[in-house]
C-alpha cells in the first residue's frame, strides 16, 4: 500500500491497533487502505486520509439505504437529522446509496475516540435505516449483503 504522507500511514496503522483491540482481529476486515468492520447490523468502514502535507484525518462511514428514492422529502429529511444529530452528517454517494459519515483529526485519535466514532455511526446507521426503507424504499446494507 502507498499511503499519499507518513502522517495518512501512521494514523492507519493506529487505527488498526485500536480495532483490533476492542473488536478483535479476527473482526476486523483490512481491505486496500480501509478497515470494514461490522456492529450490530451496520457495515463500518474506518479510513485514514491525508490532511494537507503532514496532518490525517480518520473517516467512519456507513451505507445506510441503497437504492431508495431520492425524493425531495428524503433530502428534507436527512438534511434535518443532520441539524439534530451531535456530529457526522447524511449525504449519498456518487452510486445514489444513503450514507452516514464521520470525521476527526487523525493526531487526536486515541482508542476511546474511536471506539465512540464506530458505535456512533453504527447507531444512526442501525436507527434510520429500516424507517427510511419503510418510506423511501431501497434495502438496508445487510439486506443488500444477504442478496
Amino acid at each position: 500500500m502507498e499511503f499519499k504522507t507518513q502522517a495518512q500511514e501512521s494514523t492507519y496503522n493506529r487505527i488498526g491497533d485500536f480495532l483490533d483491540s476492542f473488536l478483535g482481529s479476527d473482526n476486523v476486515h483490512r481491505i486496500g487502505q480501509r478497515y470494514v468492520v461490522r456492529e450490530g447490523s451496520a457495515l463500518i468502514e474506518v479510513r485514514a486520509l491525508a490532511w494537507g502535507d503532514d496532518e490525517s484525518l480518520v473517516n467512519c462511514a456507513s451505507t445506510v439505504v441503497r437504492g431508495a428514492t431520492l425524493a425531495p422529502e428524503l433530502m428534507r429529511f436527512l438534511l434535518q437529522k443532520n441539524r439534530e444529530l451531535p456530529f457526522g452528517a447524511f449525504g449519498v454517494d456518487e452510486d445514489g446509496d444513503i450514507v452516514f459519515d464521520y470525521s476527526m483529526p487523525g493526531d487526536a485519535l486515541n482508542k476511546s475516540l474511536l471506539r465512540i466514532a464506530v458505535k456512533a455511526v453504527a447507531a444512526v446507521s442501525d436507527n434510520y435505516d429500516d424507517e427510511i426503507v419503510s418510506q423511501w424504499g431501497g434495502k438496508t446494507s445487510m439486506q443488500f449483503l444477504k442478496e
